[in-house]
């Protein structure tokens, strides 16, 4: 027969290669039973004597009642019952939230004009608070430049226009960004030879220019 320390050392080298190419645990034999017919294989029946494999009801059972206990010992209290059995209501919602939805309409449309006219563009906390108070102040911020139709409001900063007033500043915006090329997803946006702030600068010198 096979000397006791090679079977150790053949057995160990087993189970730590296993455990090698395993790490997530387990027995390198499929179970009690593989292992036990190695041993008798290994050795002389008169010198290893083998005690019978335990069944699987024997194996469920000790690891359904280390399981219980353990829960008894480290679960809440309201999450199993005196048998360390789950109480599966513990896990339902004790509450329903409700997830508001929103969306911008024509009715948020109308209150942007009315807060434009009344406190001007930039006053988005004013805007906000009297007027759309579902609403963030970002939001508002880039819906106000949509209804102007300019990506840059540094212009506009502190300007009361009427539902009107808007709507011609739009298509002016419009009418000038086809022209330049710079009319982007409904925006008068700048380019790098900034076509915008020349055409701007050629805008505004030729309305303060005196006439013939």
């Amino acid at each position: 027969g096979m000397p006791f320390h090679r079977f150790v050392t053949c057995t160990c080298s087993l189970r730590h290669s296993h455990h090698a190419m395993n790490p997530t645990g387990g027995s390198f034999f499929s179970s009690f039973r593989d292992e036990a017919r190695l041993l008798r294989w290994l050795f002389p029946r008169r010198h290893v004597a083998m005690a019978r494999p335990p069944s699987e009801e024997t194996w469920d059972s000790e690891a359904s009642a280390f399981a219980r206990s353990m829960r008894l010992r480290f679960s809440p209290s309201r999450m199993v019952d005196g048998h360390g059995d789950i109480r599966q209501e513990y896990f339902r919602p004790t509450k329903v939230v409700v997830v508001e939805t929103k969306a911008w309409g024509s009715q948020e449309r109308a209150l942007l004009y009315e807060g434009i006219a009344k406190h001007g563009v930039g006053a988005w906390k004013d805007i906000r608070k009297e007027h759309l108070h579902r609403w963030d102040e970002a939001t508002i911020r880039i819906k106000t430049a949509k209804l102007v139709g300019c990506q840059n409001l540094q212009r506009y900063l502190g300007w009361k226009g009427s539902k009107e007033e808007i709507k011609r500043e739009h298509e002016k915006n419009r009418t000038m960004g086809e022209k330049l090329g710079c009319w982007k997803n409904g925006y008068l946006v700048e380019n790098d030879r900034k076509s915008v702030a020349s055409a701007l600068a050629m805008e505004k010198k030729e309305e303060t220019s005196p006439g013939p």
